[in-house]
């Protein structure tokens, strides 16, 4: 079976980024581009420091650049947006708080009761956790 041509998800074009230290200006980005096409695996790798968690960040649209483009789906990265997840590198969960309500805890307070629990619900179903939704993240 040949699969279609798979179309360009995230196009960055020459996108740089500097920040300013102590000691004045350090560039961290210089003139980025790359293209990642939908179904393609990609691994951003190097040294520590220079600029893998930088670029993410632009790309989520957490951290604005200072010259160039970020298009996901066509759309430029201005800001972050609904339409996309980030995974961070730190833990992101909340050890006081049980599977269930890590879950439901990004969610918007104004949805209803019965709707927050079906979207939490399809997330534990999503990540394997169904024996665990009162469990905390310590426990085993």
């Amino acid at each position: 079976m040949t699969l279609p041509p798979a179309s360009v998800k995230i196009h960055i074009r020459g996108v740089s980024k500097t920040f300013r230290g102590k000691k004045g200006l350090v560039p961290v980005l210089q003139d980025v581009h790359l293209e990642v096409r939908e179904r393609e695996f990609v691994a951003i790798v190097g040294p520590s420091g220079c600029g893998k968690t930088t670029l993410l960040n632009c790309i989520a649209g957490f951290e604005p650049f200072d010259a160039g483009t970020i298009e996901i789906d066509g759309e430029p990265v201005r800001e972050p947006s609904k339409k996309r997840v980030f995974v961070f590198q730190e833990p992101g969960i909340f050890p006081w708080l049980s599977v269930w309500d890590n879950i439901g805890f990004g969610l918007p307070r104004r949805a209803q009761a019965d709707h927050r629990g079906e979207i939490v619900a399809r997330y534990v179903g999503f990540g394997g956790l169904g024996c665990f939704e009162k469990a905390y993240p310590g426990q085993r």
